[in-house]
């Protein structure tokens, strides 16, 4: 990891080094339905709002995370961005269609 550029006091600092596999397609489908830690839930939550995505669209979204390597961070910032869309048209609304 010093070869590709961290400074040896910043490896003194990390405790242990874990390699994981890449996530696969079910890894994310089982994160985004999850009760706990679904970034639908978060935005659920954080609006007050109930938020419905057509199954098209959940799994595009899924498969963008896995073509693109983002992970459910990518998963979140694109819940995100149709999210703010339809709160900029109407902030007032209780439910989210997409």
């Amino acid at each position: 990891i010093i070869s590709f550029g961290a400074t040896p006091e910043f490896m003194g600092r990390v405790g242990r080094i874990v390699n994981l596999s890449p996530m696969s397609k079910e890894d994310y489908e089982n994160i985004f339905y999850d009760e706990d830690y679904s970034p639908l839930k978060k935005f659920e939550n954080l609006y007050n709002i109930r938020i419905y995505i057509s199954s098209e669209n959940r799994e595009r979204i899924i498969e963008n995370a896995v073509t693109n390597g983002l992970g459910i961070r990518g998963i979140s910032n694109e819940i995100s961005n149709l999210v703010d869309d339809k709160l900029f048209e109407d902030p007032e609304r209780e439910c989210i269609l997409i």
